[in-house]
């Protein structure tokens, strides 16, 4: 699996290489009050080469999700709750997206096999829609999310792929197709819950002071050990309470998230995109929306260690916009847009090992 994987980004940072170009990326015109496309810089025909390369990645990655091995994290959690549904037992704190899909689906193949073009799908076309760099946030996507999402944590793949589609809608304030998408999202994810409130942003307009402040705010302390958890005895609330007091403390593990080599360049990408904002703004009309959603993924992975379940899942899902927003920090120079490329680079190959560790750390 490990040798298809690698073939397939390689494959896919090959076939895209020519989407890294300056003229493409910097080719939308806010002025022209023309509907953001990362193709824009692009002929028709060349377009339709880029939907072929698209389509083809599509299908080469969805087969490999669903020919994914079955030591990998999840894989035979998912099949139990298969045959479960089978046999009309109900399922506590499931979706009921994945009891409909299990009932819909002759086999557990079947079964893969859908939620693997969802996921996979819903990520290519927010790529496709929304990208400020296609070929850089393609390269973001693979190097660990879509192994950690579409191969092992198939529904939140689904609703994170949603939730990259429905950002622009925020943006362009269409609530009528927004919201729609969020509901679908929970319809697959009870996490994505937390999305509804996301539209009443500010998705526009960025204060770089108290962006930055905020952000400032929590590396300071997590580094003097400070984390939201012991607040929660204060929490008036008898149900929150007694939900994050359950978490407190438990042995996850990846409750061990700090600040290393890719936490301290996230951090300082998302500084410097914040100073940079405006200048963002002209080029990728998503900017803002994105910055904000970096901001709260580092803040739940710097101050709920203590609480894991909300550290993992409220980190993974706004993170997940990284996809998106880590992908135009060569942009915040036009001027120096090659050297800049050197931090996605970076970021990718401190990613990269969290996919290998996946792929081989549960094999027998």
């Amino acid at each position: 699996m490990v040798l298809i994987y690698f073939i397939l980004l390689t494959f896919a940072m090959l076939v895209t290489a020519p989407l890294i170009s300056r003229r493409l990326v910097f080719a939308y015109v806010p002025e022209e009050r023309m509907e953001y496309n990362p193709l824009h810089g692009l002929s028709r025909s060349n377009r339709k080469l880029v939907y072929c390369a698209f389509g083809l990645l599509y299908v080469m990655m969805a087969i490999a999700v669903v020919n994914r091995p079955e030591y990998l994290p999840d894989y035979q959690m998912y099949e139990h709750l298969y045959r479960t549904t089978l046999g009309n037992k109900s399922l506590r704190d499931m979706e009921i997206s994945f009891t409909w899909i299990s009932m819909l689906s002759p086999t557990f193949m079947v079964l893969l096999t859908v939620y693997a073009l969802l996921s996979v799908g819903t990520h290519m076309w927010a790529i496709l829609r929304n990208a400020p760099n296609i070929w850089i946030s393609l390269g973001l996507y693979m190097t660990f999310q879509f192994v950690l999402h579409d191969m092992v944590q198939m529904r939140s793949g689904v609703a994170l792929g949603l939730m990259l589609i429905s950002l622009r809608y925020i943006v362009e304030r269409k609530w009528w197709i927004y919201f729609p998408l969020v509901m679908l999202a929970l319809f697959f994810h009870n996490s994505a819950v937390v999305l509804i409130p996301l539209y009443f942003l500010k998705a526009k307009s960025l204060n770089r002071y108290v962006w930055g402040s905020i952000l400032g705010a929590a590396v300071l302390l997590h580094m003097a050990g400070m984390e939201f958890g012991i607040f929660s005895k204060f929490i008036p609330i008898g149900i929150v309470e007694t939900y994050l007091e359950n978490y407190m403390g438990r042995d996850m593990a990846a409750n061990s998230i700090d600040i290393d080599l890719h936490r301290i360049l996230e951090i300082i990408a998302i500084f410097v995109m914040i100073i940079r904002i405006k200048y963002l703004q002209s080029h990728y009309p998503l900017a803002v929306i994105c910055v904000k959603m970096l901001v709260f993924s580092q803040i739940f992975y710097l101050l709920f260690s203590d609480i894991a379940v909300i550290q993992i899942r409220m980190g993974e899902l706004f993170g997940s916009a990284g996809i998106l927003g880590y992908a135009m920090f060569p942009m915040v120079s036009r001027k120096h847009y090659y050297v800049l490329l050197i931090y996605p680079l970076l970021l990718m190959l401190t990613q990269i090992g969290g996919a290998y560790y996946l792929l081989t750390a549960f094999k027998p």
